[in-house]
């Protein structure tokens, strides 16, 4: 029996497509230097999200994320969210699909975890306020080493010029604007907030449509582990007078 024209289309162009979301989830930079991700920025676990603590099945609702870009839809029971990245091909898209949107697409996708994880790291973040200099007071719960998240224009005025005791493990700027007036996160590596994710991560796939079309999907399921206020620390950096000593 013969494929139907929307299988025979897809699969003619696979390869290509496999390729370009490749490309796009690695996030190429042409200086060289790595963008942050999900999996440098947070501690993700290859553990399979824990479906039976988010509840009986039939209790996912679609959540509202802010500044979501159209093609995700994101639905969530408990602390695990499954996320999807659509990607609409016409029929005449699949005789010769744009493979350079394709790539931005996935782009997308390996950007918006982070974002979405940071969000949800903010919102469950105990709040604090600081000038640089005094940063390294901030106390997470937790035993391991403490990581800095800085968002945006904070910059390097975030990290203090002392770090007398302060456990640091890394300090890793994002390029996300301050989520709710936080400009700095504050977590331990061990003991604290933390990611499961599949190991097999964003999962492309693909579903027909109408009129001999196609989507194309990226989805994955995260879980957030131990996202709490006694375990992250939101701080909105204080400006010291101009006759104020900073040190």
């Amino acid at each position: 029996m013969q494929e139907p024209i929307t299988a025979q289309l897809i699969n003619d162009a696979w390869d290509d497509i496999k390729a370009a979301v490749a490309e796009g989830l690695a996030m190429p930079n042409p200086y060289r230097v790595p963008h942050p991700t999900l999996a440098t920025v947070a501690v993700v676990s290859d553990e399979k999200p824990d479906l039976s603590a988010a509840g009986q099945a039939g209790t996912w609702q679609h959540a509202q994320i802010p500044d979501a870009p159209d093609h995700v839809r994101v639905e969530e029971s408990g602390n695990v969210v499954d996320i999807m990245h659509h990607y609409g091909l016409s029929y005449h898209d699949l005789h010769s699909p744009d493979m350079g949107a394709i790539q931005e697409w996935a782009t997308r996708a390996r950007q918006f975890e982070l974002s979405l994880t940071l969000r949800r790291f903010a919102e469950n973040a105990a709040r604090h306020t600081y000038m640089a200099n005094y940063l390294h007071q901030a106390d997470p719960d937790g035993w391991g080493q403490r990581r800095f998240v800085v968002f945006g224009s904070a910059g390097r005025t975030a990290i203090p010029e002392r770090w007398d005791k302060a456990e640091l493990e890394n300090v890793v700027k994002v390029d996300i604007k301050p989520i709710n007036g936080i400009q700095v996160l504050v977590f331990r590596l061990a003991g604290g907030p933390y990611v499961r994710r599949r190991a097999t991560d964003l999962a492309l796939g693909w579903t027909p449509t109408a009129y001999c079309a196609a989507e194309l999907l990226l989805t994955e399921q995260l879980e957030f582990v131990n996202v709490q206020p006694s375990s992250i620390i939101g701080i909105q950096m204080e400006t010291p007078a101009p006759n104020e000593s900073s040190g």
